[in-house]
């Protein structure tokens, strides 16, 4: 049978509206039908990912086209998607607006070789509360305290979304991959790579926020007796409700706070 179009679905509701019209009450089913077409389900755009190119979607509608995330985000706001298509992009970015940031499979972010004194190679700043960072490879910063991902310790960052990225420590030998400070709240971390080989002072994901979800990563080998995951007392002496589920490679876990909860 073949499956009955919008149009359909409107005659269809006219006609239910029109049997069912009380003698007594309003005549007019005008209002009825242009409900049912009002509410026609609107599909998910697909992504739209060209190589080297990261693709600005408005949220109000329309794109633009950039080499590169500083440009992308200089033009993007919050509720814009950012499709990074496959290819290496050098750089180091701080994010501070609300945006979805969807990698193609081979979209890698660098921060090994950006000598520019920055800490990580994405930076978490107060706007980017509510934001998804999906698909990417990222590279750690290299050196001292270098990581891929924190959020600043002088914001509140909350309800960010990391989603099947691969976090890499490259060369770093000493900042852990992802860190979360205090004030940062309600992060997911859901079905992540960790690789760390070189990785010896510093875990590969550091946690001193709070209500943090961490589900289905994947926690590689690292190089020294460090642990893979630590969680840390927060500023005010206690981190709450850090709970960690279905991951692997972390049987070496330190959880050092209250409140914290380790599912292997």
């Amino acid at each position: 049978m073949a499956k009955p179009n919008h149009g359909s679905s409107v005659a269809a509701a006219a006609k239910a509206a029109q049997a069912e019209r009380d003698e007594d009450g309003p005549q007019g089913i005008g209002p009825q039908v242009s409900e049912v077409a009002r509410n026609k389900a609107q599909p998910e755009p697909e992504n739209d990912f060209t190589d080297g190119v990261i693709t600005v979607v408005k949220d109000e509608g329309g794109t633009q086209t950039f080499d590169s995330f500083a440009e992308a985000l200089v033009y993007s706001n919050d509720g814009d998607t950012l499709q990074v298509g496959k290819g290496t992009y050098t750089e180091t970015f701080a994010l501070d607006e609300r945006v979805t940031i969807v990698g193609e499979q081979g979209a890698i972010l660098d921060g090994s070789k950006v000598a520019n004194g920055s800490l990580a190679t994405i930076d978490l700043l107060d706007g980017s509360s509510g934001s998804t960072i999906s698909g990417l490879e990222i590279i750690a910063v290299e050196g001292q305290f270098g990581s891929a991902l924190t959020s600043n310790v002088n914001n509140d960052v909350n309800n960010v979304k990391l989603t099947n990225n691969t976090f890499n420590a490259g060369v770093n030998t000493s900042g852990s991959l992802v860190y979360l400070n205090p004030g940062s709240d309600g992060f997911v971390i859901d079905g992540n790579t960790f690789q760390g080989a070189a990785l010896t002072g510093s875990p590969l994901l550091g946690i001193e926020g709070d209500d943090i979800i961490v589900t289905n990563n994947d926690f590689g080998d690292v190089a020294g007796t460090y642990p893979k995951v630590e969680v840390f007392e927060g500023a005010n002496g206690t981190t709450d409700d850090v709970k960690l589920v279905g991951n692997t490679g972390i049987d070496n876990l330190s959880a050092g706070a209250n409140g914290a909860e380790f599912y292997s």
